[in-house]
């Protein structure tokens, strides 16, 4: 298949093999056009968080932080399973330093954007500090047994 460029007449095509995969992030309103322009001309397939995706010594990790996420701002900000894919795991545990690499670096920027697009500057602060504790905490992916009901 080939398209005939406006102006300058020249043919265009794109070999049958080649697939264009794009990521877009729903919650960014500043590109609202954009999305809608894309979402007339390609098809879109949504991929939600797979925690089955994420390395066995984390998954416990990734689904305390997502249900964090769930319950504070929603769906559409939750964290993929790609952050936790890479992770180097020893012995079957994650270490803190780790936990802390990954936090820092990938998973902090992106939630103190959303927390701050919700959340006055305090309260953003408070939510994020809540969310690393979940994260790196000394559980290391075991649930901890705080509950003293019983």
């Amino acid at each position: 298949m080939f398209v005939r460029l406006p102006y300058s007449k020249d043919f265009f095509t794109i070999p049958s093999n080649l697939f264009i995969i794009g990521t877009m992030n729903i919650t960014d309103q500043s590109i609202s056009k954009l999305d809608i322009a894309l979402r007339r001309r390609f098809i879109f397939v949504e991929i939600k968080p797979n925690h089955n995706l994420v390395c066995e010594a984390f998954r416990d990790k990734f689904v305390e932080l997502n249900q964090f996420i769930l319950e504070n701002l929603g769906e559409d900000y939750l964290i993929g399973h790609s952050y936790f894919m890479n992770v180097n795991v020893r012995s079957g545990k994650i270490s803190k330093s780790e936990k802390e690499r990954i936090f820092n670096q990938e998973i902090e920027p992106l939630l103190r954007e959303y927390l701050r697009s919700e959340y006055d500057e305090e309260e953003s602060e408070k939510k994020l500090k809540e969310a690393k504790e979940i994260f790196i905490g000394e559980n290391n992916g075991e649930k901890s047994n705080t509950d003293t009901n019983g």
